[in-house]
């Protein structure tokens, strides 16, 4: 980005208007959304919908954001008001990033601090490593994600990044 003098301290001079800084991007914000699915041979299965909303503290290598999830987890073979169960979570997540421009690619780590409802049980919350890579695509990135906690689930979903044109 662009870096511009904002001021100096010159006792003798007159005041003068400050620069316009060029680069107004200083902390580029995203959005992700994204999704879950899960099924095993007991015909359980896990719908969800993740979305999160950050910026970059440094740009392409490390991001902040708060992150929201919502689903249902239930049994297609079982029948009645207890055959599936609703659960939300929110959280904060940051991830380091390790672009391989060459690739297209971004490998990242971080971790996830969330806040989870599950049914009519009380509120826990959780810690979470996460694992991923990113690969740029258009205005954003098409990510995919481990999280790796109390459970160990997968995602996957697109991040737009409206600051972008191209890559």
């Amino acid at each position: 980005g662009d870096i511009e003098l904002l001021d100096i301290l010159d006792l003798n001079s007159a005041p003068t208007a400050i620069p316009i800084i060029r680069n107004s991007q200083l902390h580029p914000w995203f959005f992700y959304v994204g999704g879950q699915f899960g099924g095993d041979n007991q015909k359980n299965i896990n719908l969800a919908l993740n979305l999160r909303v950050g910026f970059y503290l440094l740009i392409n290598r490390l991001d902040m954001a708060t992150t929201f999830s919502a689903g249902v987890t239930g049994n297609t073979a079982a029948t009645g008001a207890g055959s599936s169960s609703g659960w939300v979570n929110t959280g904060l997540m940051g991830r380091v990033h390790f672009p391989i421009k060459k690739l297209g690619l971004s490998p990242n780590v971080g971790g996830q601090l969330t806040v989870n409802l599950y049914g009519n049980n009380p509120a826990t919350v959780n810690a979470a490593l996460l694992v991923g890579v990113s690969w740029y695509l258009g205005v954003g990135n098409l990510d995919i994600g481990i999280s790796i906690g109390n459970i160990v689930s997968g995602s996957g979903g697109y991040t737009f990044s409206p600051q972008i044109k191209r890559r």
